[in-house]
């Protein structure tokens, strides 16, 4: 059985007079949308430029609902007033297939190989 699953990521560049401000609220929408959602999310910062900043949830099985939700909570912290409404963010959707373990044994990966 194969189900689908999408992740996101989303990055944007902090001005650093925000940054302050502007981590708590990352961190509390993303309290908000695993509480919701049961998505966790995580923050990365790119090593080589830190105001660069990126948000990855994943798995995500209801793209639709967990869209939605993210929109409310980003608006329930004040996001774009935090960032900045000048400051794009970029939203990067990937999805993938799971497979239940029993169709990753082995024997059930050669046999599935060999149907394709």
């Amino acid at each position: 059985m194969t189900a689908m699953t999408t992740s996101y990521y989303i990055y944007y560049k902090v001005p650093p007079e925000r940054e302050v401000q502007l981590k708590p609220a990352v961190e509390e929408l993303q309290r908000l949308l695993a509480a919701r959602t049961g998505v966790k999310g995580r923050l990365l910062c790119r090593r080589d430029k830190p105001e660069t900043w990126m948000e990855v949830y994943e798995p995500v099985a209801e793209d639709t609902e967990f869209l939605a939700t993210l929109e409310a909570e980003l608006e329930r912290v004040r996001f774009a007033e935090l960032l900045g409404t000048d400051v794009p963010r970029h939203i990067e959707i990937f999805r993938s297939e799971e497979h239940t373990s029993e169709l990753q044994s082995r024997l059930h990966l050669v046999c599935r190989l060999l149907l394709e």
